[in-house]
């Protein structure tokens, strides 16, 4: 009868001993019910989704932007050298 020991030990605990017990005791249940939820609602959305409809992660559309943003930006640098050497014109300065 261990259960029955420790909630006469809970009994005699002071107020705000028991509040820190009751509150930790409820993040804890609450944590394990929405990781429950989710790991569902993971495997609903999954059943449920087909190839066409999948919603990308946030992350990787980030990603998907700055690998946009960077391949423009290194392709119009590239651009502009191409159009410096084509130039007859140009001459590079010492140390280019």
């Amino acid at each position: 009868m261990a259960i029955i020991d420790n909630i006469e030990k809970l009994h005699k605990k002071p107020d705000h001993i028991k509040r820190r017990i009751l509150l930790a005791s409820v993040f804890v249940l609450m944590f394990i019910v929405v990781s429950v939820w989710v790991s569902t609602l993971r495997i609903t959305l999954s059943k449920e989704s087909s190839k066409e409809s999948q919603v990308s992660s946030p992350l990787s559309v980030f990603f998907g932007i700055i690998k946009g943003g960077v391949d423009a930006g290194v392709s119009g640098v590239m651009d502009s050298v191409n159009k410096l050497k084509q130039d007859k014109n140009y001459e590079p300065k010492q140390g280019e």
